[in-house]
């Protein structure tokens, strides 16, 4: 019975899987940077901007996994909706950065970004990819 237990428990901490909670636009100045991780968006966008304190387009995702723990990855965007700067919490940048698979999957999401329409969002993209590559490595 104990041997049921223990599997039961061990199970259910390997395969957290990862939703958005909520998606919130909110004043980037209450935010202090040195509690993200930067998401290298230059291979992407060709922009690497750093985090911008005044930038009005700043989005809060909050993601949870299935035992609720819960996450936060930063959105900045540009007027016309270009991404401009994502970071993770730190919490949330230990299972991103797992070394147990490549980051291929993750680069190969990203890569699409330009082959998006017009009426895509580019934010709602990066956080598919980000919650893909999430829930590739806990499982």
């Amino acid at each position: 019975m104990k041997t049921i237990l223990f599997l039961l428990l061990m199970s259910n901490t390997l395969y957290a899987q990862f939703y958005v909670s909520s998606t919130n636009t909110f004043e980037p100045e209450f935010v202090l940077p040195a509690h993200f991780n930067t998401i290298d968006l230059k291979p992407y966008t060709g922009a690497g901007v750093a985090f911008d304190a005044n930038n009005p387009y700043t989005t809060m995702v909050s993601i949870k996994d299935e035992r609720n723990n819960a996450y936060q990855l930063i959105i900045q965007t540009g007027f016309l909706g270009n991404l401009q700067y994502a970071g993770m919490s730190t919490n949330l940048w230990t299972h991103f950065n797992h070394p147990k698979k490549s980051m291929y999957g993750f680069r190969n999401c990203m890569n699409r970004l330009n082959d998006l329409f017009s009426f895509a969002s580019p934010a709602e993209h990066l956080t598919g990819c980000v919650l893909k590559r999430l829930n590739e490595v806990t499982h």
